[in-house]
């Protein structure tokens, strides 16, 4: 008997390039899969599974795990990749209605600089960040260091005060897409900012947000807080709806490409998933 786990040991072991993250989620996606042997599984067994999760999204990512995994199983795997195309006309007829939800109910950029100017403490600076770099949530994920030289290669995001150029420098390297984008570098010499950002006091490693006990955030508690300290508690994806819409329909397409690139998210994605007024056909 052949688990899914055990196939997908073998796959793992067959691709080594496969990043970590993409790991944990075909293992999580693995043990939905229960005790069911892929060598002999069913087409009816298999799907019966996928139409277990009630989310589109989730029964997608479920059935693409079973096409990476029976390969070998020809008819059956050509089977299974015939219901990508009816799962991905519901995810996206699902994204077009929430895109014009948004679109009706979010409020516009200019609203959002108005709310940010009234800002202090950490509030001001997370929300300069989402509307200036689009930030990610893993994006605040910022150690302090005091020295520039005292930086490890790639180990975690940092923050800093340039002395020399007189604003606060960003480097970030861990974040989902930056095999694609590479180090960040961001420079923020807005006087507001750099303000906040000196009376924080922070020391050598300590981090820009923390837990209540002043350590280190894992990323579901980092998300919760950029959640909560975020205007009108909207979060980071739907305050990128509304810089996009603000961009597109001002036609700064030069600055959408630079937005493209600090937040790490390519123009298609972003033109799909993020442009509210992308909602036709709903």
């Amino acid at each position: 008997m052949k688990s899914v786990l055990d196939l997908l040991d073998g796959y793992i072991t067959n691709n080594p390039t496969l990043s970590r993250g993409t790991i944990a989620i075909y293992e999580r996606l693995a043990k939905k899969y229960d005790d069911i042997d892929l060598t002999k599984a069913t087409y009816q067994d298999i799907m019966q599974i996928v139409k277990r999760e009630t989310n589109p999204n989730t029964q997608a990512a479920v059935l693409n795990l079973a096409i990476i995994l029976t390969k070998t199983r020809y008819e059956l795997h050509n089977r299974l990749q015939k219901e990508r195309e009816p799962l991905n006309n519901e995810i996206d007829s699902r994204r077009k209605k929430k895109l014009k939800e948004d679109n009706e109910d979010l409020p516009n950029y200019d609203d959002l600089v108005d709310v940010l100017q009234g800002m202090t403490g950490t509030d001001y600076l997370i929300n300069y960040m989402l509307i200036n770099y689009a930030f990610r949530n893993s994006d605040f994920m910022l150690k302090n260091i005091n020295l520039k030289k005292d930086i490890p290669e790639d180990k975690e995001n940092y923050v800093y005060y340039n002395k020399k150029l007189r604003c606060i420098s960003l480097l970030i390297s861990n974040y989902k897409t930056s095999k694609s984008y590479g180090k960040k570098v961001i420079s923020i010499n807005d006087p507001k900012f750099l303000k906040i950002f000196k009376d924080l006091n922070l020391q050598d490693g300590d981090y820009l947000l923390t837990t209540n006990k002043g350590s280190k955030p894992s990323i579901s508690y980092l998300a919760d807080i950029v959640q909560r300290k975020s205007i009108s508690g909207l979060g980071e994806g739907r305050i990128f709806k509304i810089i996009v819409k603000d961009l597109l329909s001002k036609h700064k397409y030069k600055k959408l490409e630079e937005v493209s690139a600090s937040r790490g998210t390519s123009l298609a994605v972003i033109l799909s998933s993020y442009n509210m007024m992308n909602n036709e056909g709903v």
